[in-house]
């Protein structure tokens, strides 16, 4: 086989273009406490990331179509009579502290909208996971991470409630506890009736790509010579 200049570049333009893929595979068990700037109570919270509904149903589900109804245990999370969880409209964007309970790592998450009216909405999630615990005042955690760089930060589907998965683009996060900003779409009522961190089979980025390709192709021509 001969390689020419060309064909060399050609191949190096290839390795670095080729995208990187994430799917995901499994979801995370229930936090063992959460804390949020508004209307969920802690056992609402809990009840949000149902452990009765991580056997798959949720995986199958996803980019489906498929849309939670009903009072069904998953989403029964609201402090109200509806079954669906939300912040009040006090607030344009809200606080949200999951404790895992342990070290965890997570790399996108599942999300169903909790009403298809846009200011009823999440627009924006943002996350920022650490093994600090960040305390139990939202006030403070609001103004101790919002002004930072989050360690990801996603844009939702706000068109319907149907239930989406997210990556965040080959990032994945580690840390007991997990600090998110839901930012509203309106300063309406965001929520969810479904929402769970999970966990992707992540290929390497682009440039990891290209770098294995680079070197295998070096180690190549070197033979050759």
């Amino acid at each position: 086989m001969k390689l020419t200049k060309l064909s060399i570049l050609l191949l190096v333009a290839n390795l670095a273009t080729s995208s990187a893929d994430a799917a995901i595979t499994s979801l995370l068990a229930d936090p063992a406490s959460a804390i949020s700037s508004e209307d969920w109570d802690t056992g609402a919270l809990a009840n949000l990331w149902a452990g009765s509904h991580n056997d798959g149903t949720l995986l199958t589900n996803m980019d489906t179509g498929w849309q939670p109804t009903g009072a069904w245990s998953g989403a029964a999370i609201s402090t109200g009579s509806d079954s669906d969880g939300y912040l009040s409209d006090s607030l344009n964007s809200h606080t949200i502290v999951l404790n895992m309970g342990s070290s965890v790592s997570f790399s996108g998450f599942l999300h169903a909208q909790r009403h298809q009216a846009a200011g009823d909405s999440v627009k924006t999630m943002q996350f920022w996971a650490t093994n600090t615990d960040p305390g139990a005042n939202t006030t403070t955690i609001a103004s101790t991470y919002f002004g930072t760089t989050p360690d990801a930060s996603v844009d939702v589907n706000i068109g319907d409630r149907n239930l989406h998965s997210y990556e965040f683009g080959g990032t994945e996060l580690t840390g007991q506890y997990v600090v998110m900003r839901w930012i509203s779409n309106g300063a309406a009522n965001p929520g969810g009736y479904v929402f769970q961190l999970g966990e992707s089979d992540l290929v390497p980025e682009p440039s990891t790509t290209a770098l294995i390709g680079l070197g295998g192709l070096a180690l190549f021509l070197r033979r050759r010579r």
